[in-house]
């Protein structure tokens, strides 16, 4: 479904969902529902500029919006899956650390 959204990558997306024998159904279900977001939007943005809102300071103030808007969604899935990590306990597997003695040097 992310390919969809990422640029150059839906005809590699469609090549894979081929090669691992994904169902017609489940292809052709995740891309009707990324093409009802992003057709929406593309539309949206066509009729903006065809209406001319796209002045100098609308372009800067659409993009402060978008670009806090990403952020803002950054943010919230670092705190989630920091706050995630934290509920779950879990400590971070550490390696042993005995292949470092081969390098040490005789001094001591």
């Amino acid at each position: 479904m992310l390919a969809r959204f990422i640029p150059a990558s839906r005809t590699s997306a469609i090549t894979v969902a081929a090669m691992l024998h994904l169902p017609f159904w489940k292809f052709l279900l995740a891309t009707a529902t990324c093409v009802l977001i992003t057709t929406p939007m593309q539309i949206g943005f066509g009729y903006l500029i065809g209406l001319g809102l796209t002045s100098r300071d609308t372009f800067g103030a659409i993009q402060w919006l978008i670009g806090l808007s990403l952020l803002a969604a950054v943010l919230v899935v670092v705190f989630w899956a920091w706050r995630r990590s934290r509920r779950s306990g879990a400590t971070l597997p550490r390696a042993k650390a005995r292949w470092l003695r081969q390098f040490r040097s005789g001094a001591r």
